[in-house]
């Protein structure tokens, strides 16, 4: 879940969480395959390498623009980050790896994954061994309290503490130039939403 319609500080750390150890893997295991790959496919190989710096730029533009958000956001308790909106860098870390949302282009991480691992398959098919699947590293699981409606729904401090979200809005609108910010209640629990200013 999001804050109100937007991503939060939060939810961007556990989305580079998950996706660095993604990257990181596929590149090893790349470089494990690429002698072979090279001997048996260079053009393939070549054009997968291609287009994976490619993405690589990508993601490394859209990272560090994420990471300048999470820094920005340092002051901020953690209890508060899930409140914190980080909507433009979040969808930026998404459109680096899926070009183009709900669907598999080429040069997306999906379809390099898809490539390196039938890259496996034809070597090791080669080599007369039989199948053997890409690793895919354990799935990172969102951190307790990342959520900002889960936390409140399930009521935490925060929402029993509503003068804490009132006195941390503030700091939460100036810090990230909120141009609105507006509280409503669900379930008799007050819940923040921030809308970015336009133009910004």
């Amino acid at each position: 879940m999001t804050v109100g319609t937007l991503y939060s500080v939060a939810e961007l750390q556990d989305l580079l969480a998950a996706k660095d150890p993604d990257l990181a893997s596929m590149e090893a295991q790349f470089h494990t395959l690429d002698p072979q790959w090279r001997k048996l496919d260079p053009k393939a190989d070549n054009a997968w390498l291609s287009d994976y710096n490619a993405l690589k730029t990508r993601y490394s533009i859209a990272r560090a623009a994420a990471a300048a958000t999470i820094a920005a956001a340092s002051i901020l308790p953690d209890a508060v980050l899930p409140l914190a909106p980080a909507d433009p860098q979040y969808r930026m870390i998404l459109k680096s790896l899926q070009s183009t949302e709900g669907l598999t282009s080429p040069g997306d991480f999906q379809d390099l994954f898809q490539r390196l691992a039938d890259a496996k398959t034809q070597i090791r098919n080669a080599q007369g061994l039989p199948y053997e699947g890409l690793f895919e590293p354990p799935v990172a699981q969102p951190r307790r309290g990342s959520d900002a409606d889960e936390a409140f729904i399930k009521g935490t401090n925060w929402a029993s503490s509503p003068s804490k979200v009132f006195g941390w809005t503030g700091v939460i609108l100036a810090l990230f130039g909120i141009g609105a910010g507006a509280l409503y209640l669900r379930g008799g629990r007050p819940i923040v939403i921030v809308q970015p200013r336009r133009g910004r």
